[in-house]
């Protein structure tokens, strides 16, 4: 069950849109994006948000594997692991 929804400000969302669209689809990935991807899910946590859903396929990639202080649900990995199951079942 959801019990809130945390929007992230104009300028954020901005950003999160911007790199898959102007980054990851063009084969590139920027170190400032990685940094500032990492720094908006600090934020979002700072503010009290208690998980973060992944929700476009490609955010996942710039993310990687790093620790933050709340789950993040990563929708691409989800995808890749349920048609996985879905092959071997």
């Amino acid at each position: 069950m959801i019990g809130s929804y945390a929007k992230p400000p104009d300028r954020v969302r901005a950003f999160v849109d911007r790199v898959p669209l102007q980054e990851l689809c063009r084969g590139q990935l920027l170190a400032a994006s990685r940094t500032g991807y990492a720094k908006v899910i600090r934020g979002l946590g700072a503010r009290g948000a208690e998980e973060i859903g992944l929700s476009c396929t490609e955010i996942g990639l710039p993310i990687g594997d790093a620790p933050f202080p709340v789950p993040l649900f990563d929708t691409g990995a989800i995808r890749v692991r349920a048609a996985a199951d879905a092959a071997v079942a």
